[in-house]
Formats: structure tokens, sequence, C-alpha cells
């Protein structure tokens, strides 16, 4: 793959190249590295979740999920807790959106700001605004 490969999603039927990767990646070692690759050792038992993502042209939502592959239960040993996942569960991690520059201009607009500057990554995928109260 090109880097170029490795861009956000383009269009709603087509998954990032990354979360093709993550999936084959733990595909290869689940169902052949381990069924026979005599005495192979998983890197780590506690990677039995995939990562999703699911974009919505229409509305600019960007939904992420990690998804359990399996029964399992997690220790969280700094809060002392312990939380069970089914399999197949989906693990809700985030909503994003995506805004054009038009529409950040129009929400600071009608929120009594200004924009005082738009940071925007080299390929303009991305973009922080640092707003101003007018």
């Amino acid at each position: 793959m090109n880097n170029e490969d490795y861009s956000v999603q383009p269009e709603i039927f087509v998954s990032p190249p990354k979360w093709h990767l993550a999936h084959s990646t733990w595909f290869f070692e689940q169902f052949v590295l381990s069924e026979f690759e005599e005495n192979y050792k998983v890197f780590d038992e506690d990677f039995s979740f995939l990562f999703n993502s699911y974009y919505n042209p229409d509305t600019g939502d960007v939904k992420s999920y990690i998804v359990s592959l399996r029964n399992q239960q997690v220790n969280i040993k700094k809060l002392n807790k312990t939380i069970t996942f089914r399999y197949d569960e989906l693990i809700w991690t985030e909503l994003s959106r995506k805004y054009s520059l038009d529409e950040i201009e129009e929400l600071a607009v009608a929120t009594g700001f200004s924009i005082r500057q738009n940071f925007l990554d080299c390929k303009h995928y991305f973009v922080d605004s640092l707003w101003e109260k007018e």
C-alpha cells in the first residue's frame, strides 16, 4: 500500500485501510498462526477487541466502536473493577462530526464567537479552530 492508501475513509462503502490491516492481523494470528503453528503464543491476550468506525457522509457523523471478540472479563487495576463483555458486543468509544470550514464559521457566529484561526493538516482532512468570544 502507498502512503495515500492510509488516508481517511473516502466513501461510506469503503472502510479505512488501517481497519482492514487490524482485522487482517488479528484474523491471521487467530486462525492461522494459533491453529497451525505448534506452541504459538499470541502476542497479547488483551487484544481480543477490534476497532470499527463508520462514517455517514449525509450527516458527517463518525461513530467509533471496539468489538469484543469473545466472552471476556477485563480487569482495570487502578479502578479495582472488572468489566464483563459478551462476544460481538459493541463498545461505543467516540462520536465525531466532520464540519466544513463554512459550517464551523456558521456555528461560531451563531454562538457569539469568531474564528481567530483554523489549523489544518497538510492535506486539509482535519481542522482545529481557535474561537474567540465577540
